[in-house]
């Protein structure tokens, strides 16, 4: 639109409004940052859990949690996986020695966690489990961290991301 209005294809009212100039500002900026978003070839796996620009991201309460959280969603954790790819650990396997120590693995499979896990991420995946489309469970990994499920209510996404924040919260959990 600012493009058009450069090259005279279109005209901008005479008497625009203070709001409503800063409403159309709003939605230039809002739709050229989605734009980006949508082509830049960077930050695919964030952008596969929050592919909208607009998305509210709900964050715990205690900025010790959101820490993890954030980790998880940037893909950047200290997770094995994350560190041999950015050169500081020496192997991507995980210390329990099954598998690669991956954002999924902590979350789903890692024996370092499974007692606590099972009050908590297993909570969570029950309740995506039971709703509408569970064939989504396959791809729990993204869905436990975005900050919004089409197929859940408000109410349980809130309970999934407490279930979440939870396990992250636990001390043995460093990401």
């Amino acid at each position: 639109m600012a493009h058009q209005l450069e090259r005279g294809e279109i005209t901008a009212p005479c008497n625009l409004s203070r709001s409503a100039a800063i409403e159309v500002a709003r939605a230039i900026s809002k739709k050229s940052w989605q734009h980006f978003w949508d082509n830049d070839q960077t930050a695919r796996y964030t952008y596969n859990i929050i592919p909208s620009v607009q998305t509210k991201v709900l964050f715990p309460q205690h900025h010790d949690t959101g820490i993890p959280y954030v980790r998880l969603l940037l893909h950047v954790t200290m997770l094995k996986e994350d560190s041999h790819r950015t050169g500081t650990s020496i192997s991507p396997i995980c210390e329990c020695g099954s598998d690669r120590e991956t954002a999924e693995h902590f979350l789903f499979c890692c024996t370092k966690y499974k007692d606590h896990r099972s009050n908590t991420v297993q909570l969570a995946l029950d309740i995506l489990e039971g709703s509408k489309k569970s064939s989504l469970v396959h791809n729990s990994e993204l869905l436990l961290l975005s900050p919004v499920i089409d197929s859940i209510t408000k109410a349980q996404n809130n309970t999934i991301k407490d279930l979440l924040f939870e396990f992250l919260s636990n001390d043995k959990c460093s990401l």
